[in-house]
């Protein structure tokens, strides 16, 4: 018997099940998002050296799958002889701190300004909403330039001024919602 003929052509089927699937849901990038946040969570136990641990001799190392790379190193190593495998596993914690942080703070600032702007339009929805041109009008880097400048650069500085910048977004969305819903 063939197997393509079991089960009434189910073993066809399966291919395009999977990609409508695929299709239909974020699979990937959900797999990879988890796979980043497993990897930042268990970050002292994944990494193979400590991130801070300098070896010159392994200095400007290449790869391991090079010709030149050993297999102590897997990514190599950087100007100081850290494991670049390690300082990325490690790096996963700050980036994805940085993200959600930003995104939880501009999502309720922004949320939170649209939905006042939108609800209660007249001169709140015409102040709220030019100053939102305004903030997206200012690009982030002159933003960014300024802020290190004046207050010295820093995390928290970055997770305040992606904050500051990212709430028009949001606020332009739930503005648009909450006037469709009211009208």
């Amino acid at each position: 018997m063939r197997l393509s003929t079991l089960a009434s052509g189910s073993v066809r089927a399966y291919p395009a099940r999977a990609y409508r699937f695929t299709r239909r849901w974020p699979v990937i990038p959900t797999a990879v998002v988890v796979m980043l946040v497993v990897m930042a969570i268990f970050a002292p136990l994944l990494a193979p050296h400590d991130p801070l641990r300098a070896d010159l001799s392994k200095r400007l190392g290449a790869p391991a799958w090079m010709e030149d790379g050993t297999p102590d190193y897997y990514l190599g190593g950087d100007a100081l002889g850290r494991d670049l495998l390690s300082r990325t596993i490690f790096g996963a914690r700050i980036s994805l701190m940085v993200a959600g942080t930003v995104l939880f703070a501009g999502g309720i600032f922004g949320t939170g300004l649209g939905l006042i702007s939108g609800y209660a339009g007249g001169i709140w929805d015409e102040v709220l909403m030019r100053f939102a041109d305004m903030a997206l009008a200012i690009p982030f880097i002159v933003i960014a330039l300024v802020a290190s400048v004046v207050f010295g650069a820093s995390l928290g500085l970055v997770i305040v001024l992606l904050s500051v910048t990212q709430w028009p977004q949001f606020a332009r969305q739930v503005r648009a919602e909450t006037l469709q819903l009211k009208t």
